[in-house]
């Protein structure tokens, strides 16, 4: 339903409704290859894209750059780890991922240990400090 300015209620119609058509991979080339075309001429080059449509896909795709992997947030020399969805969420290279991934199982390793540990060290304590009941 649309809303009017006089604040009735009117069903959407098929002429009230715009439908979405998905940006093809020739549009984004041509957006990309012309970066310094202002959005208005590139709408005459795009017939199906209005301006507005244009700055907001320019500000998803970026203006100048190609479309490319980012490098990795930690090492900043490799680039992102694109197969593994994990490495790519946390922004890693594979190297940095599987070092990552390495120290998260020693660092869990060790808190498991300690926690172990300290409820091992209780129990004996509860022990010691119960009186028996022969004595």
């Amino acid at each position: 339903m649309t809303r009017r300015r006089d604040v009735t209620f009117v069903t959407s119609t098929k002429s009230t409704q715009k439908s979405y058509e998905r940006w093809s991979a020739e549009e984004d080339a041509v957006l990309l290859g012309h970066p310094d075309m202002t959005a208005e001429e590139l709408a005459r080059l795009l017939p199906r894209r209005t301006p507005d449509a244009i700055r907001k896909r320019r500000s998803r795709k970026g203006r100048w750059s190609k479309v490319r992997t980012p490098l990795c947030s930690r090492c900043d020399e490799r680039p992102v780890w694109t197969e593994s969805p994990r490495a790519r969420r946390m922004g890693l290279c594979k190297g940095c991922y599987l070092h990552e991934m390495e120290h998260r199982r020693r660092e869990e390793k060790r808190s498991n240990a300690l926690r172990q540990s300290l409820l091992k060290e209780r129990r004996r304590s509860s022990r010691e400090e119960k009186p028996t009941i022969g004595a």
